[in-house]
């Protein structure tokens, strides 16, 4: 499976799996139910998920790709795993905490930085994370040019725009046969961290 397929899938994905898991839900009860523990995934949830499923792989084999998609959700959290013949591919996005599993540990992560979204090509060895923090963009992007010489990358180009309102850096970095791609953004409201790695084509 392409990373071009892929991305077009999970697009796909993201925007029917969000439409139907809320979905839904938006009938009004007569009465107040009692709260659902936190985390739990309501009768509604499994069954947007299922619908979401379904539209996506066919989707996916409109697009002549024979997919197995399987959508979960925990609290502010949704996976998305698609499996088929060519390769596999994981998504996670909302609120959590852990690196997928295999992300190479001498890509650096930002102490303290709040994931949002994974994604990961296991059979390409690709792995995307996205998070925020509240970290100056200087103080980031400085760190990721100490950090990652210090494990072994070299340095292959970098580019900085610096707008006092929402300035943006990009770095990137080669090690063996993978690289590193690192992209700092700033806002008003946060700094967002964007890593992608892989194998060189």
């Amino acid at each position: 499976m392409s990373q071009k397929t892929c991305s077009g899938i999970f697009l796909c994905a993201l925007l029917v799996a969000g439409t139907a898991l809320s979905g839904c839900g938006g009938q009004k009860a007569e009465a107040p139910a009692a709260p659902a523990p936190a985390g739990a995934a309501t009768a509604s949830d499994a069954v947007g998920a299922k619908v979401a499923e379904t539209i996506i792989e066919q989707s996916a084999k409109a697009q002549g790709e024979d997919v197995d998609v399987q959508i979960g959700s925990s609290g502010d959290a949704m996976s998305i795993s698609v499996k088929g013949a060519q390769g596999d591919y994981q998504m996670t996005t909302g609120a959590f905490s852990s690196l997928p599993q295999g992300f190479p540990e001498d890509v650096p992560v930002y102490p303290g930085l709040k994931l949002q979204m994974t994604n990961v090509l296991p059979g390409e060895q690709t792995f995307s994370v996205v998070g925020q923090t509240d970290a100056k963009h200087d103080v980031v992007f400085a760190y990721y040019q100490k950090e990652l010489p210090a494990r072994g990358w070299t340095q292959q180009s970098v580019m900085q725009q610096t707008a006092e309102s929402q300035p943006m850096s990009m770095l990137q970095c080669t090690k063996d046969s993978r690289t590193v791609h690192v992209l700092v953004m700033t806002d008003d409201e946060a700094t967002t961290v964007s890593l992608t790695t892989g194998v060189e084509e």
